[in-house]
C-alpha cells in the first residue's frame, strides 16, 4: 500500500495496528452512577433540611449552604459528559481512518469515566455518613455529637487522654527493657 507523503494521516496509519474499540457502555455507565448518586446527595440534603426543621432551625443561613452542596453535587457528572465527549471524538478520529487519534480519545474516555466513578464513590460515602447521622431521628447525632454533653466532659476526657499517655510511656519502656533481654 502506497503512502502519500504529504498526509499525516496516512503516515499514522500505515504504522497503526487494528483499530480500537469504540465501546461506550463505559462513559453511558459513569454518566449513570454519576447521575444515580447526585439524586442521593440532593435526597439526603432533602433529608438534611428536614432534620434542622424538627430543630426549628431553617433558615436563610440554613438553606444556602445546602443549596450550594446541592449545585456542588451535580460537578461530579463533569467527567463523565466528558468522557462522553472523548467517545464521540473517537468514533468520528476511527471514522476519519485517525486510528491513533481514535486511541488517544478513547482512552481520554476510559480516563474521565473511572475519575467520575471514583468521585462518585467518594461522594456515595459521604451520603451514606449524612443518611446514618440524621437516621432514626437523629439518634446517633444525639448520642455521640451532642455538643452540650462534649463541652462538659472534656475535661475528663482530656484527664483520661493523659492518663493513657502515661501508660504508653511506661508500658513503652517495660517493652524497650524486655525486648533487650529477649535480644
Amino acid at each position: 500500500m502506497p503512502i502519500n507523503e504529504g498526509s499525516s494521516v496516512s503516515q499514522r496509519r500505515f504504522r497503526t495496528g487494528t483499530a480500537p474499540v469504540t465501546s461506550a457502555w463505559g462513559a453511558y455507565v459513569a454518566l449513570a452512577v454519576s447521575a444515580s448518586v447526585v439524586l442521593a446527595s440532593w435526597a439526603s440534603l432533602l433529608a438534611v433540611r428536614a432534620s434542622l426543621a424538627t430543630w426549628r432551625s431553617t433558615s436563610l443561613v440554613a438553606d444556602v449552604p445546602l443549596a450550594a452542596v446541592a449545585v456542588a453535587a451535580i460537578l461530579i457528572t463533569i467527567p463523565a459528559i466528558r468522557g462522553l465527549q472523548r467517545m464521540h471524538l473517537a468514533r468520528r478520529a476511527l471514522s476519519a481512518s485517525d486510528l491513533i487519534g481514535a486511541r488517544v480519545a478513547m482512552a481520554e474516555s476510559r480516563t474521565f469515566s473511572w475519575v467520575s466513578v471514583g468521585y462518585s464513590a467518594a461522594q456515595i460515602l459521604i451520603v451514606l455518613a449524612i443518611v446514618f447521622l440524621i437516621a432514626n431521628n437523629q439518634a446517633v447525632s444525639r448520642t455521640f455529637f451532642m455538643l452540650p454533653l462534649i463541652v462538659s466532659s472534656f475535661g475528663l476526657v482530656l484527664k483520661a487522654f493523659w492518663i493513657n499517655v502515661q501508660i504508653f510511656m511506661t508500658a513503652e519502656i517495660l517493652i524497650l527493657v524486655w525486648g533487650l533481654l529477649v535480644a
